[in-house]
């Protein structure tokens, strides 16, 4: 529901509500899950959302980030991005998303996006997990899988090499964020666009 009067988004609740839950074990186990997300709903989220991704070991001390800009999505007004292009990490965001990964404790690969409005950013979803635009990421040098197998076996010396080896495909490291530069033979940098079709 986008752009809904006070009296439409009340009926749409209650309706909501009156739904019920297809598992009950689940409901009475965290009744808090029942009740649905209210969002501020921003044109922006058209045309100006953020990709934060990366990965962060067990300890800490092994953390690589890519940016992204999603350039499509479905459906068109809120939907999954269907198109990505490359753009430079933020140092401020990642220097938050390394932070917000500490103080609650995760670690593996993650997806944080962030919708772009009056020269903010504001955080609307953090995906820690694999995420739709995981083989962007890979082609453009993050072994998210790889990673993750090598911190769940707790193997720290391969997490160390892949982590390193990232940053070296991507470019310049600053602060342990992945900068994403590419330059070519003739010295012209690369862009790179990912785009997912389903058939």
């Amino acid at each position: 529901m986008i752009e809904a009067s006070a009296q439409e988004a009340r009926a749409e609740f209650k309706r909501f509500m009156r739904q019920g839950v297809r598992e009950a074990s689940f409901a009475r186990q965290h009744p808090e899950a029942m009740l649905p997300l209210l969002q501020r709903y921003h044109p922006e989220a058209m045309e100006a959302v953020y990709s934060l991704s990366g990965f962060r070991d067990i300890s800490g001390a092994h953390i690589v980030m890519l940016g992204a800009r999603k350039v499509l999505q479905f459906p068109r007004r809120l939907g999954v991005g269907i198109c990505f292009e490359e753009v430079e990490v933020d140092p401020a965001l990642g220097e938050r998303a390394a932070r917000l990964c500490e103080h609650i404790g995760y670690y593996g690969a993650f997806e944080l996006e962030f919708i772009m409005c009056d020269g903010q950013a504001l955080l609307i979803d953090f995906n820690g997990r694999f995420y739709n635009q995981l083989a962007f990421d890979m082609a453009r040098g993050l072994d998210q899988a790889g990673l993750v197998y090598a911190g769940a076996l707790g193997n720290e010396e391969e997490v160390a090499r892949q982590v390193s080896a990232a940053r070296a495909r991507g470019g310049d490291r600053r602060d342990g964020i992945l900068q994403s530069t590419r330059v070519g033979g003739n010295g012209r940098r690369t862009a790179y666009l990912w785009c997912h079709v389903s058939r």
